[in-house]
């Protein structure tokens, strides 16, 4: 596990996946690269994946930020508010319906 190094921030717009997400910040989560936040912005979603991330929030692992839009502004507006939480020193935009690979930031 490597801990040390420079803050990743992933940027996790998330709309309607409520039955991906839960992978999708797995796999985060696997990473052997440790000093990872994830910022999640969620975008009005009607399918529950509210409810998900917000148990995952409360699960160990990798921190998840999660952040709602009060209505829902489309996908460039999402990622632009999920950039202005970061705090990392890298940032990395995915999907919230997409899964890295073992050791994407090994």
């Amino acid at each position: 596990m490597n801990s040390s190094g420079p803050l990743i921030s992933v940027l996790i717009p998330s709309y309607n996946h409520q039955d991906y997400i839960r992978e999708t910040v797995e796999s985060i989560r696997r990473q052997p690269y440790e000093n990872i936040e994830m910022v999640v912005v969620d975008d009005c979603s009607t399918d529950g994946s509210r409810q998900v991330l917000e148990q995952l929030q409360q699960e160990s692992g990798a921190p998840i930020r999660l952040y709602l839009n009060e209505r829902n502004r489309g996908v460039v507006p999402t990622v632009n508010a999920a950039l202005g939480h970061a705090q990392g020193d890298l940032v990395v935009l995915f999907a919230s319906d997409d899964l890295f690979c073992p050791d994407r930031f090994g």
